[in-house]
């Protein structure tokens, strides 16, 4: 689908100021965007060779072939899909982790530095008021 509405078969972008477009941040970052389904339309065989195979799935030459065969493979080990599952949700787990950790020092922050209640705490953090009121007792200790 081609979202810009342009209808090219590739997009290419920049980092350029908001400013003054002629200044580039020259950082050699780029976005592309790639309109698969438009594979005629590029000329260089390699790269249309791929965009059809991401276009249609077919695996007619040497290098998408390649491609195929590792990502079936990918698909079938059991092994390696359960190691990437796992660290999908240890990842999750260590940010959700990160963020309740956040909170609880937020929460302390205000037990020293505000004169806030602790319902006006519970609703500023989210945090259920019995579990502020808890803390508040370990920290006054």
């Amino acid at each position: 689908m081609d979202i810009f509405g342009h209808n090219f078969p590739c997009y290419h972008f920049e980092n350029r100021a908001r400013e003054d477009s002629g200044i580039v941040l020259n950082d050699l970052t780029f976005k592309n965007f790639y309109i698969f389904t438009r594979y005629k339309e590029f000329t260089d065989p390699v790269v249309k060779a791929y965009m059809r195979y991401f276009a249609t799935k077919n695996a007619d030459t040497h290098e998408t072939q390649t491609i195929n065969d590792q990502v079936s493979f990918y698909k079938d080990d059991t092994l390696i899909r359960s190691k990437y599952m796992t660290y999908e949700f240890d990842l999750h787990e260590s940010k959700e982790e990160g963020r309740a950790e956040a909170k609880l020092e937020m929460v302390d922050a205000m037990f020293a530095k505000t004169k806030l209640t602790d319902e006006e705490i519970s609703a500023i953090s989210g945090i259920p008021l019995d579990e502020i009121q808890k803390r508040r007792s370990q920290h006054q200790k």
